[in-house]
């Protein structure tokens, strides 16, 4: 008998609003969004600052899926055999903000002439 599919549980290969395709996972309290581009650890870890970090792409086997789990330089084995990714630093534009104002009360529809309008 087989086993039904989990639902999601790894890492999602989407594409971001600059048009580079990256993976999405949440990992704990975090949503993290990690460049598709897979390298060694030493060579990811360069790559790391204070808001970037650096992400082992494990895959357990062919069959279950990708997942990121964080590779820090402590607790992170130098030997690992799995792709590192970092944190995607998005060049597109960012979004255009909302009107200051919020939301606008909408005018009420115009009254039939033989009706009489209430006061609000």
């Amino acid at each position: 008998m087989t086993r039904k599919p989990k639902s999601g549980g790894g890492a999602s290969r989407t594409r971001c609003r600059c048009g580079r395709p990256v993976y999405r996972q949440i990992v704990g309290a975090l949503t993290v969004t990690a460049d598709v581009d897979g390298s060694a650890l030493a060579e990811a870890l360069q790559h790391t600052g204070p808001n970037r970090l650096a992400w082992c792409l494990y895959q357990r086997s062919e069959w279950t899926p990708q997942t990121l789990r964080e590779a820090h330089r402590s607790s992170h084995p130098a030997d690992c055999p799995h792709p590192h990714v970092v944190d995607h630093e998005c060049a597109a534009p960012p979004t255009a903000a909302r009107p200051a104002g919020g939301r606008t009360r909408k005018n009420s529809p115009a009254v039939h002439p033989g009706q009489q309008q209430l006061a609000i």
